[in-house]
């Protein structure tokens, strides 16, 4: 079985399209493509959050400092939805992203759709507004950090390739079979939404 890391910002558009499109690519293999998502924020000490005088962009959390682009509300997000990636299978955090697709962005609807999906949100919550949330993110922050993805979508291909693909279901199949030879189900991604298209404009959100 092949991974994926997917580096993204909780409200960035291009990042929310590539969670998206990787859940159906993880949907073909059948799990046999490992998928993992992580949340990019920049993490900052105390003193340098009060230097910068961000209030809208960075914010304390748990025993923690970080900055989003898209505002304190996007760390809030990536706090919620780490804490539910760390509640559950893979496979029903593929039933949780199915569920919020439809919304506007990737934080609407989370505690509803984490309660379809057999989640529990009062934990969810819990987690996000304690230390426990505040340091998983913690390590996603230091994770993107020092393998340099600070743009939404960015793709870790089996812990050693970093390669963007357009955000499509077929895409992201495309070169997952590419770096795994022999994956099953590369026989065939023509079902795949995105199939023989041609390659995208290669829009990121930068940190």
């Amino acid at each position: 079985a092949g991974t994926l890391d997917l580096f993204v910002m909780a409200r960035c558009p291009y990042g929310v399209e590539a969670i998206h499109a990787s859940r159906e690519a993880f949907a073909h293999f059948g799990g046999k493509l490992e998928l993992r998502i992580h949340w990019i924020v920049t993490e900052v000490t105390p003193e340098e959050m009060a230097a910068l005088g961000m209030p809208d962009l960075c914010a304390k959390a748990g025993g923690h400092a970080f900055c989003s682009i898209h505002g304190t509300g996007e760390t809030e997000d990536s706090l919620r939805w780490i804490c539910a990636q760390s509640k559950t299978t893979t496979e029903k955090l593929m039933s949780l992203y199915a569920c919020v697709e439809a919304g506007e962005k990737i934080g609407m609807d989370l505690m509803g759709c984490a309660e379809a999906a057999g989640l529990d949100p009062a934990a969810i919550e819990e987690c996000a507004a304690g230390d426990e949330g505040a340091d998983l993110l913690s390590a996603d922050a230091s994770l993107g950090e020092a393998l340099g993805m600070d743009a939404s979508p960015s793709y870790l291909w089996n812990n050693n390739e970093v390669e963007y693909v357009d955000p499509a279901p077929a895409a992201i199949a495309g070169k997952a079979c590419d770096v795994n030879p022999g994956l099953a189900g590369c026989d065939d991604l023509s079902g795949l939404p995105g199939a023989g298209g041609t390659a995208g404009d290669g829009k990121q959100c930068g940190q």
